[in-house]
């Protein structure tokens, strides 16, 4: 908006009515994807009737959820313990006393993005899913019957990246509707492709490994 710049101005309607968008906004393109997961399942369960008013029944099921895999490979994972290869200083010093050290040595950094290949094409599989289930039913007398249960249950993989591809296949870029704090105006709502931004060329849609066209996201 007008005065997006400093706090104590501005007013959003009233950027609307002159045409300026908000200093954040950008135009945002990634490629469609065609996503595919797998979930897998096994399981037993039988009743036993262990008098005539009591039967249990008893069952075990096992299962995993493969995480999505992107036909293209438009995927990225993240290595919450890969060793970036980068060591940083870690410095502690007492609070008490500023001339003491409590900790004063260098660890590595770790974290990094990994990217699919022809035998990694998914974050690891939970293959520890194991889900017993047990259940009870108890005639009281000849009118009224107790039944109860309880089993463990798994949901689906959150590991995805459903619908979009990975952020390293897309690109963003800013729209500015000025580059001096709305002293002048360098394009409005109306034009909000400038040429400074159309020269730069910052979204390569030709760099996208797809069929299709790319979506395409203006925020303003």
């Amino acid at each position: 908006m007008i005065g997006d710049g400093d706090p104590d101005q501005g007013n959003g309607f009233a950027s609307l009515l002159l045409g300026y968008g908000n200093l954040d906004s950008s135009l945002a393109a990634s490629g469609p994807v065609a996503n595919k997961s797998k979930e897998t399942a096994f399981y037993f369960q039988d009743d036993w009737k262990v008098t005539s008013k009591l039967t249990v029944n008893l069952g075990l099921r096992y299962e995993w959820s493969t995480p999505y895999t992107e036909r293209n490979n438009l995927v990225q994972f993240s290595n919450f313990t890969g060793d970036t290869g980068v060591a940083v200083p870690i410095n502690v010093p007492d609070p008490n006393d500023s001339a003491v050290t409590l900790v004063n040595r260098t660890g590595n950094l770790l974290g990094t993005t990994e990217f699919p290949t022809s035998g990694h094409r998914n974050v690891p599989v939970d293959r520890n899913n194991w889900a017993p289930r047990v259940g009870f039913a108890y005639a009281v007398g000849s009118n009224t019957v107790v039944r109860g249960g309880a089993g463990i249950y798994y949901g689906l993989n959150v590991a995805t990246n459903y619908q979009t591809p990975g952020p390293a296949f897309g690109g963003s870029n800013p729209i500015r509707f000025t580059t001096d704090n709305f002293d002048t105006r360098l394009a409005t709502l109306a034009t909000h492709s400038p040429a400074d931004l159309l020269s730069r060329k910052v979204i390569r849609m030709e760099n996208l490994r797809c069929g299709a066209c790319p979506t395409t996201t203006l925020w303003v």
